[in-house]
């Protein structure tokens, strides 16, 4: 079997999330036993931030942007929720209108779910955590018209998340996800289309109490 370069990229992908997950974990681990800095988040306090994903469809580039919440469960583990759609224009072929004009079949794309963040290590100043989203979404190709076409998809999206904390309770976070979508049945467009590495940027307002508490 010969394998196509997107699928020989995917399994590079994975493949080196999977080799390096262990080596960060043992590296962030053995720093963070060698600081006087322990706790990798506050316990018990909740956060908030806005989400912006690079990422593609079927080889087009486009922007996701989003919404999270959260609380820190513990000083290494989070839990949260978030919801994300697609904001730029994904081009993914050609249609005709009833006048018989060429009209682009643009993708439409949003998805939400719950967020499950875990705290390695430290290096230095910054942070390193192993994150997923695992949600359900809504995935459509057209106009919003009578041949509009939609179906819905579940997805997990696991990843890696590097933080920096420049500013008092207010953090800069970039990362890396791979986005697994499954069960969609929409003509024209599968799941695999539907796959790819993401990159994203996050700005997090830590410790609500601080921004909104009024004091």
């Amino acid at each position: 079997m010969v394998l196509s370069s997107r699928h020989l990229s995917k399994i590079i992908c994975v493949l080196l999330y999977l080799t390096t997950t262990p080596f960060l974990v043992s590296m962030a681990s053995t720093i963070t036993d060698n600081t006087s800095t322990p706790s990798l988040q506050s316990a018990g306090k909740g956060f908030i931030s806005p989400i912006t994903r690079y990422t593609a469809f079927k080889y087009q580039r486009g922007f996701l942007a989003g919404f999270q919440g959260g609380w820190h469960l513990t000083n290494r583990l989070t839990i949260g929720a978030g919801i994300y759609r697609l904001i730029t224009d994904v081009e993914l072929g050609k249609s005709q209108n009833a006048a018989g004009e060429e009209m682009p079949l643009l993708l439409k794309f949003g998805y939400r779910g719950l967020l499950f963040e875990y705290g390695l290590g430290q290096i230095k100043s910054s942070k390193i955590f192993a994150n997923a989203v695992v949600g359900q979404g809504k995935v459509g190709l057209g106009e919003e018209s009578d041949d509009y076409k939609e179906d819905s998809f579940y997805l997990v999206e696991p990843g890696m998340r590097i933080e920096f904390n420049p500013w008092p309770n207010l953090t800069l976070g970039l990362g890396l996800n791979y986005r697994y979508v499954f069960g969609s049945e929409l003509i024209g467009l599968k799941d695999p289309h539907l796959r790819d590495v993401s990159g994203l940027v996050e700005f997090r307002l830590e410790d609500l109490n601080y921004w909104f508490g009024g004091k």
